[in-house]
């Protein structure tokens, strides 16, 4: 039940219970050129280095010193900023895996032996409280003490699993053991207002085999429902908000706010894993059907209330004032994960991977160095990304799923292997019949469909490959070189299964059109639009491109659509096509309605090439207006 022996053995997530398959770990998939390993590498070289520094500048840091007594003055900033030191320590130790660096791994040595001293002998630790008025400790829920908790115990497990070191590690365990002791003996106490402890519980129970902390983990999910919370002041921040209207085994839907909804579904997937609970498993489909009918942003964003960064009503997704918050991104690829050990069914990979290239990586630039807290579909080039921000939570999200990608990519049964995601990579997996597969991909995906798979072990194995939801018919398999006869799909994923000699290969053709999507007629702001996808990514159209205001565009549904490379924004893909863009009438100038047969409604310009590019690089130019849902019309 994990290790504790010193050996590294870095797993993402290592469910031991009913999981159907069991995730390969970081250290055994090595990403080369490509997608993901250039994206992954600033996450190392720029992204990792930047949130380090702004949390020294910000004064995250000197809260720890302060409280441990190596420094004079007063805490400052938000009560739930230690962890944004945790998920930076989290995301430095898986980056280390594939980026071996001495300086940044004496840097996490170094923050660690300031949570040391800043560490109470009972095992608490947070320095809100420590620095303030420790008496009132475990008597605001609000504040996040465990979800800052949860947090430094994922970070000390992913720091074990890849360098082998126990510090952290000993560190977390005092905070979980000091939680377990004190909520044994009240459990009239009440939960965290932000989910979070309850998966980093589960994930140390599977760390250390400790009984307990899966036990606490299971007291969380279902405790919940059953204590008033102390809540934010404010009608819109109430029970349902913190996700305490009802327990959690009588949701229906998705509700409250978004990232602490996403973290409690995971944490209740990790429970139901470990603890064979199909109750549990139940409600979690239950919920995933209702997020993904109608809660759903193009994007894979999630979050149309801005106001309570909540979950809205069934269907209303403004695109302007989406929220979609790149944390809810990150949650949403945590939870589908899950889901998806559960039960090996595609609509759980193809929106990780829908998440991954769109609702996620819009949230951080080019460079790596600025980032997105909100995700919308449209601007009038007022949203731009920063530098930090007093809640910092996004940027070391964005930065911890990352580095721990490699990850994300394969997992193994008893006697298969399943490959989720396809970029160029090798990986060394081990089934769980203990035999070893080699393989090797090349592809040129997403800008390209075709992917080579070369088996470098032998024996007689299944090789599992997910056919995207979006690829329909559109897709060929062979194995060196003679098409595989059967294209039955077991839950959308194809099973090769042979006795494999080293250098077999398999080639799996994926078509890529441009797809013109429409939205459910009850998402009214969207009506009479479309949105370009090609593969997983989804296009926007952005005025820098086009000569005209990205509201103002129309797109002829029946032009030919061109795909051409763009090497100066990020080596993307571009879409062009046709279209046209409208000027309002000059009668509209000073009203706001008119009588239907006033005249028209604004002057058709003449017919232009319209552009658009992939989302995720949108504002990394100058600001301008853009949009993901495009007027259309068809000159046929």
């Amino acid at each position: 039940m994990g290790t504790t022996s010193g050996t590294p053995n870095d797993v993402v997530v290592r469910p031991q219970g009913e999981a159907e398959t069991l995730p390969a770990a970081v250290s055994q998939v090595q990403l080369n050129d490509g997608f993901w390993a250039d994206r992954v590498a600033r996450i190392a070289k720029k992204t990792i280095p930047k949130i380090d520094r702004m949390n020294e500048e910000s004064g995250r840091c000197d809260n720890f010193r302060i409280v441990a007594g190596k420094k004079t003055g007063k805490i400052s900033g938000l009560y739930f900023n230690d962890s944004d030191i945790y998920k930076w320590l989290e995301c430095a130790a898986w980056s280390l895996v594939h980026f071996p660096n001495a300086d940044l791994e004496a840097r996490i040595d170094e923050v660690t032996e300031l949570l040391a001293a800043a560490q109470l002998d009972d095992g608490y630790l947070n320095t809100f409280y420590q620095g303030q008025n420790i008496e009132e400790r475990w008597t605001r829920f609000r504040h996040h003490e465990m979800y800052c908790a949860g947090h430094l115990i994922q970070a000390a497990i992913a720091y074990h699993r890849t360098r082998g070191k126990r510090r952290l590690l000993d560190i977390a365990i005092r905070f979980a053991d000091h939680i377990c002791e004190v909520f044994a003996e009240d459990r009239n106490r009440g939960v965290d207002t932000h989910p979070e402890v309850e998966m980093a519980l589960v994930e140390l129970y599977r760390e250390t085999g400790e009984r307990r902390y899966l036990d606490q983990a299971i007291y969380f999910v279902d405790a919940r429902g059953r204590h008033d919370l102390d809540i934010i002041e404010g009608p819109a921040f109430d029970q349902e908000y913190h996700q305490n209207r009802v327990p959690f085994r009588k949701l229906e839907r998705m509700e409250g706010h978004v990232v602490r909804m996403l973290y409690l579904t995971c944490g209740a997937a990790d429970v139901c894993t470990e603890d064979a609970d199909q109750g549990l498993a139940a409600v979690l489909q239950a919920l995933w059907d209702n997020m993904s009918h109608g809660h759903l942003y193009v994007t894979g964003g999630l979050g149309s209330r801005r106001e309570t960064e909540g979950f809205g009503r069934d269907y209303v997704l403004p695109n302007r004032d989406a929220y979609a918050e790149t944390c809810a991104a990150v949650a949403s690829i945590m939870w589908n994960w899950r889901m998806l050990l559960l039960e090996t069914d595609r609509k759980y990979a193809d929106l990780i991977e829908l998440t991954l290239y769109n609702g996620m990586l819009s949230g951080v630039s080019v460079d790596g160095e600025r980032f997105f807290y909100e995700n919308p579909l449209a601007s009038d080039g007022g949203h731009q990304r920063q530098d930090w921000f007093e809640c910092a939570c996004c940027p070391s999200n964005i930065a911890r799923t990352l580095a721990s990608l490699p990850g994300y990519f394969y997992s193994t049964s008893t006697d298969a292997v399943f490959v989720h995601l396809y970029d160029n990579n090798e990986a060394a997996l081990v089934l769980g019949n203990g035999a070893n597969v080699e393989l090797q991909v090349e592809t040129n995906y997403p800008w390209a469909g075709r992917i080579d798979i070369t088996i470098a072990s032998t024996g007689t194995f299944g090789v599992c490959l997910r056919i995207p939801e979006w690829a329909d018919n559109a897709w060929q398999a062979a194995v060196n070189g003679t098409d595989v006869a059967s294209h039955d799909l077991q839950r959308g994923y194809l099973r090769i299964e042979r006795s494999w000699a080293s250098g077999d290969r398999i080639t799996l053709d994926l078509a890529l059109p441009v797809r013109k999507l429409r939205a459910h007629p009850l998402v009214q702001e969207n009506a009479g639009r479309l949105a370009l996808m090609c593969g997983p990514i989804v296009y926007c159209v952005e005025a820098i491109d086009n000569d005209a205001e990205a509201e103002s565009l129309y797109v002829d549904t029946a032009a030919p659509v061109v795909k051409r490379p763009q090497p100066g924004i990020d080596g993307a893909v571009v879409i062009e096509t046709s279209g046209w863009a409208v000027q309002p009438h000059v009668s509209w100038d000073d009203t706001l309605y008119q009588d239907h047969t006033a005249g028209t409604t604004g002057t058709r310009g003449e017919e232009q090439r319209i552009t658009a590019i992939p989302y995720y690089v949108w504002a990394n130019r100058e600001p301008c207006s853009m949009s993901v849902w495009v007027h259309h019309y068809s000159e046929r």
